[in-house]
């Protein structure tokens, strides 16, 4: 059985079809895997920033992940972009210091797993610049939340590519859950997973 939650919900179905799609079946036989449990995760990035689109201030929490979540993507499936280029100027040009360890904030966004819960405090920031200005200014009027930008389309185009899983359909048991009070990510995108 496998499980995973958050962004290890889509890690889990990624390995659940690499494990069908790409081993041979005496390696199956070795590990055989007849479940998927998956919660709360993040399936369908494009789905997931279109929704951002309508309400930021609501998914706050998960606007603070996307630099995580998107750096799995190959740059050169960025349409020539970089993957800091959807992001404003300011989150390269603040530094913070995390462990010693000096950085820009967009760097630490990118590495926020490897800070845990902890990162708020560590990068010196309140609760109150996270939650408000930090959603209202994540991204500039012209780039991310303008989905008709060529670099947006770029972007969407590059997630749908990464995470498609229109090309499977699971031998194994696929368990979806999440909570619709969910306010990290959005629930909407786990239903139209399903």
């Amino acid at each position: 059985t496998g499980w995973g939650y958050s962004l290890g919900g889509p890690i889990v179905l990624e390995f659940a079809r690499y494990y069908e799609q790409q081993l041979s079946a005496s390696q199956r036989k070795k590990i055989n895997l007849t479940s998927v449990y998956s919660g709360g995760g993040p399936f369908l990035l494009d789905r997931m920033i279109e929704l951002l689109n309508v309400d930021k201030n609501l998914y706050a929490r998960t606007l603070r992940y996307l630099p995580h979540f998107l750096s799995s993507i190959p740059e050169e499936e960025l349409g020539g972009y970089q993957l800091r280029d959807f992001f404003p100027a300011w989150m390269h040009e603040t530094n913070v210091t995390i462990d010693g360890e000096t950085m820009s904030f967009f760097e630490s966004l990118v590495n926020i797993k490897s800070f845990g819960g902890t990162w708020p405090s560590k990068v010196g920031l309140s609760q109150e610049i996270l939650y408000n200005h930090f959603a209202a200014d994540m991204f500039t009027a012209d780039s991310l939340l303008d989905l008709s930008h060529p670099k947006t389309v770029a972007l969407l185009n590059a997630i749908k590519k990464q995470f498609d899983w229109d090309d499977w359909t699971p031998s194994a048991n696929i368990y979806l859950s999440h909570d619709p009070n969910d306010k990290n990510i959005p629930y909407q995108q786990t239903q139209e997973l399903y």
